[in-house]
């Protein structure tokens, strides 16, 4: 039932009470609420989020290193975001191209960072439940830089993007919720805006589910049935310069 934005003094890290007042002199704690302030870390694409810190941004795996001639890129992509779940976690790059994909799966701890939003393009050629799909119930992904395109009808996936836990418990009952740290940024979802919704071919833009820490960030999404769906997170999300058509 509200909101508020405040500048925050140079204090020592640490976790605070937060405290509130309509005229500068009665001030009520917020019971459920507190303040942790931690020191800056990395943010190469300005999230502009203090969690920005929490990826291995340092850690870069090239799918180019994993790109063996083949029908589709699916098991080069999935090898790289592999090896960087296995390092502990990291950043997989797509240098600008096209790529064929069916459904790959993003491992915690893994950004998957194109090029450029225009110029790095994912091609859904179907067999998968999402194009992009989470891999782990405890968050902390990322994608960025990137458009996916499908075309219509039977050939579309349900959902296109889906950060954090899957649908079932998690969606209809918020104590099942556990992910956290999600966030897309400049990234497109382009399909024909004419498209009939097909049963089990909807379309959908994004899914996150989680308990907290979302980011949609100068995103696109384009396409009859495209927008994003963001019911499933319990607090602290942002969605900002989002365009939806």
């Amino acid at each position: 039932p509200y909101a508020a934005s405040f500048t925050i003094p140079s204090v020592p890290a640490g976790r605070y009470a937060v405290q509130i007042s309509n005229d500068g002199s009665a001030y009520q704690r917020l019971a459920d609420e507190t303040l942790t302030v931690v020191a800056k870390g990395q943010d190469p694409l300005s999230l502009g989020v203090a969690w920005a810190g929490d990826f291995h941004w340092e850690r870069r795996f090239h799918v180019s290193d994993y790109r063996p001639p083949a029908a589709d890129d699916t098991a080069a992509i999935q090898a790289a975001l592999n090896a960087a779940h296995a390092a502990g976690g990291g950043v997989v790059l797509l240098p600008a191209g096209e790529y064929t994909i069916k459904s790959l799966r993003l491992p915690t701890g893994v950004v998957l960072l194109g090029e450029d939003q225009q110029r790095t393009v994912l091609n859904y050629c179907g067999g998968g439940p999402a194009p992009l799909n989470s891999a782990s119930d405890e968050g902390l992904q990322g994608l960025a830089r990137f458009t996916i395109r499908a075309t219509s009808g039977d050939a579309l996936p349900d959902i296109f993007i889906v950060l954090g836990q899957q649908w079932g418990a998690a969606a209809r009952d918020a104590s099942f919720r556990t992910a956290s740290r999600l966030f897309c940024r400049e990234v497109s979802v382009d399909y024909d805006l004419k498209t009939p919704i097909v049963p089990g071919h909807r379309g959908l833009g994004l899914l996150m589910i989680g308990k907290e820490r979302g980011l949609i960030d100068r995103c696109s999404f384009r396409g009859y049935y495209a927008s994003p769906h963001l019911a499933y997170l319990n607090r602290y999300f942002t969605c900002r310069d989002t365009r939806m058509e």
